[in-house]
């Protein structure tokens, strides 16, 4: 309000309020940029008095430490052994959030078009019905920040397809949000880099297929497609950007695991991979016949660098809490899916339609959406075949797979099932 934020702190259940440069200061803190640059950044956009910035910025820095909000440390390289602090406080967050039903974590496909013609890809555009507008996001927005949202993804399709791609991620900055932003980064030049370095982004992700121009390409179906794509990964970070590559694994690019992993490496980004590959929106199973085969899995999930990247590297989705003992999943519980259409769904992988922001505001849907109240009652315990299961403590379980597979989100996935008794085999515990 007025330029001003509430930090809220769940551990010690305070709350914090902060004019509008410590605001600024406080998105700056993200673990990524230094002190001199934050003081840089400030001294640019507020003009102040370099004295005054110093005293005022370390008093500040020093109020946060005390009251726990953050952390200094001197920089040192994490051992292999070390858990990864962003991810455990992450978790807290997420089990706090889970208790109190508060949607914590949003993905919002922005538009379904695409420059690209990927052969796995689920998305099939509705050309009946109209995208949402400006203004509609911008009102869902608000309405987002209102009902307690903090991190946000924005996505397609390609979001940078529409042309008020910045209208958009700037008002999502604008409230707060931390934003991830996904792209295939073809349609990113100098100009467009230099203005998604202004959004201070948590996070930018790529999507790379192949370490291999030609894998890539055939791929994503346009020639031509791995060189701009690694062009924007090379200015995303040259801005100083915290970029991730991303990728799916595939009967296509199988062979290209560990390649990919390398470019990730030498170009000084994150990286996370998936394998798990589903029918499109509109039920053709096709993109299925892409699946790696059974034959390819227990090398895929054994192998040392999926496991430590899974395990090191942070991402919303990955760490497991001891809540998962109790619910399934987050979806409908801390997390929800918002397509271009303004529908919303629990999770981007259940395609359960619970309501439409065209006719209800989205804390109507949060709060009384029957779907979402049915899909709250699902325990561990209700799911017959895995409450009894000797591999749980090494199964993912996904309720959109189940929903999708057997129309029955009560009955595993025989995907996940394999992929359970694989990690059993060799150890890998993800509970």
């Amino acid at each position: 309000m007025n330029g001003q934020t509430i930090v809220i702190n769940l551990r010690e259940e305070s709350f914090n309020v902060l004019n509008v440069v410590a605001t600024r200061i406080w998105q700056l803190i993200d673990g990524m940029n230094r002190i001199k640059d934050i003081l840089r950044k400030i001294y640019i956009e507020f003009e102040v008095e370099e004295d005054v910035l110093l005293k005022d910025c370390s008093d500040f820095l020093e109020q946060m430490e005390r009251k726990g909000l953050i952390i200094f440390s001197q920089p040192r390289r994490k051992k292999d052994s070390e858990p990864n602090r962003e991810g455990i406080l992450f978790d807290e967050l997420r089990e706090e959030a889970i208790r109190r039903r508060i949607p914590l974590v949003g993905h919002f496909d922005i538009s379904y078009r695409c420059n690209l013609n990927c052969v796995h890809c689920y998305i099939v555009p509705q050309k009946s019905r109209q995208e949402l507008t400006t203004e509609e996001i911008k009102n869902i927005l608000e309405q987002l920040a209102r009902a307690g949202t903090i991190y946000l993804t924005l996505s397609g399709g390609e979001v940078l397809t529409r042309k008020d791609f910045f209208e958009i991620a700037s008002y999502a900055r604008e409230l707060n949000f931390s934003l991830r932003v996904l792209t295939n980064g073809t349609l990113i030049d100098k100009e467009v880099a230099n203005r998604i370095a202004v959004l201070c982004p948590e996070l930018v992700a790529v999507s790379i297929y192949g370490a291999d121009p030609m894998v890539h390409d055939k791929v994503t179906g346009i020639a031509g497609s791995f060189r701009r794509s690694v062009s924007a990964l090379k200015m995303l970070i040259a801005r100083g950007l915290r970029v991730k590559i991303s990728t799916v694994i595939m009967e296509q690019n199988i062979s290209q695991w560990h390649a990919i992993y390398e470019l990730s490496r030498r170009m000084g980004a994150y990286f996370q991979a998936d394998y798990r590959i589903t029918p499109k929106s509109n039920g053709d199973r096709r993109p299925l016949m892409f699946h790696i085969s059974d034959k390819d899995l227990p090398a895929l999930l054994s192998d040392s660098i999926f496991t430590k990247t899974k395990k090191e590297e942070f991402d919303s989705q990955e760490f497991e809490t001891k809540i998962f003992d109790i619910v399934p999943c987050g979806a409908g519980h801390m997390s929800f899916y918002i397509s271009p259409y303004g529908d919303v769904n629990p999770c981007v992988q259940l395609p359960i339609n619970c309501g439409s922001l065209r006719k209800n505001s989205f804390e109507e849907i949060w709060e009384r959406s029957s779907q979402i109240q049915s899909l709250r009652k699902i325990t561990i315990s209700q799911l017959p075949v895995c409450c009894q299961c000797k591999n749980f403590r090494y199964c993912r379980i996904c309720i959109g797979l189940n929903y999708v597979e057997n129309g029955n989100a009560f009955y595993p996935s025989q995907r996940v099932c394999k992929e359970a008794t694989i990690l059993e085999r060799f150890g890998l515990e993800r509970r």
